[in-house]
């Protein structure tokens, strides 16, 4: 029975996910273009223009899973199912994670676009398999099936506040860096 749960939330996962991959695969070469050039300013516009548009996706699907579990289970399962209910409640946890992966999708694609591979593969590997995996045996030992599908909510969480510091600290050496530079080229 939970086999059918999963595999309608990994479908509509995978839905989601493709959506956000293809805003920071879109991104990246933009993004990428104007860092190699020297134009930061660009590179961070793009970056955030990423980040507002996978707020939006992250929003809309959230709503409708959240607000119309039913409608969206009914689209993969029969509505007489034993597992409908079920389904469309867990769909209704399971889409709390929509609103932070994008983030993290987006955040992991900029630093792949900027040549910083370290930071880029921390994201990814921490959502896609370090942190999820340790929130799930974690969060369904404490609360069975519902921590089960709070389980990506708990991952995307924790790997968006490395994501955080992982940017935050980006940029201030960023900043730091281009002090430095306009230093140097004053006059003396």
């Amino acid at each position: 029975g939970g086999l059918v749960c999963y595999a309608v939330l990994q479908y509509v996962n995978n839905l989601v996910i493709v959506a956000f991959s293809g805003v920071a695969q879109g991104m990246q070469p933009l993004v990428g273009r104007s860092y190699g050039a020297g134009d930061y300013r660009a590179a961070t516009r793009l970056y955030s223009m990423g980040q507002q548009t996978m707020s939006i996706i992250a929003l809309l699907c959230f709503s409708v899973c959240f607000f119309a579990p039913e409608w969206v289970a009914g689209l993969l399962l029969n509505k007489s199912s034993s597992m409908f209910d079920y389904t469309a409640c867990a769909l209704r946890l399971f889409s709390l994670s929509f609103l932070l992966g994008g983030y993290n999708i987006c955040s992991s694609g900029f630093f792949n676009a900027i040549n910083r591979p370290a930071q880029a593969l921390t994201i990814s590997i921490g959502r896609g398999f370090a942190v999820i995996i340790a929130a799930i045996f974690t969060l369904s030992y404490l609360f069975g099936d519902v921590g089960l599908w709070l389980s990506p909510v708990a991952s995307e969480g924790v790997v968006l506040l490395i994501n955080i510091a992982l940017i935050a600290a980006f940029f201030i050496s960023r900043r730091r860096k281009l002090k430095r530079e306009t230093a140097r080229r004053q006059p003396r």
